[in-house]
């Protein structure tokens, strides 16, 4: 995942940003590499079963954390991908894995506009 850098550009709250995905670790539920969403940290602890959410994962052994995106299925979160590389499941446990925010809207620039917009 990738965070943008334009919320209050926009008039956004702090605690929503916005987040271009990078992976395909959602795209059966048609969440596209290139697509943005729209992320509400506010949220986070208000995530329901099958909310879209980001969530960064600790590694301990290498001190390191990712963030990924996932669907939240109490108590653990899951990808829908058909790449294995993704399919591990993480257990919540708000130490070595939180939920950072969950996803409010998301849209997708066709490659012509993305290349026109690059241009100003």
């Amino acid at each position: 995942m990738r965070r943008g850098d334009c919320p209050q550009a926009l008039g956004l709250e702090t605690e929503i940003n916005i987040w271009q995905v990078v992976t395909s670790s959602l795209v059966i539920m048609g969440y596209n590499k290139g697509d943005f969403i729209l992320v509400d940290a506010k949220a986070s602890v208000l995530a329901r079963p099958s909310d879209v959410v980001l969530v960064q994962v600790y590694d301990r052994q290498s001190d390191n954390a990712t963030i990924l995106l996932r669907r939240f299925e109490p108590p653990v979160v899951v990808a829908a991908s058909p790449d294995p590389d993704v399919q591990l499941v993480h257990v919540v446990d708000n130490k070595n894995v939180c939920i950072l925010g969950v996803v409010t809207a998301s849209w997708r620039v066709s490659k012509k506009r993305n290349a026109m917009c690059s241009q100003f």
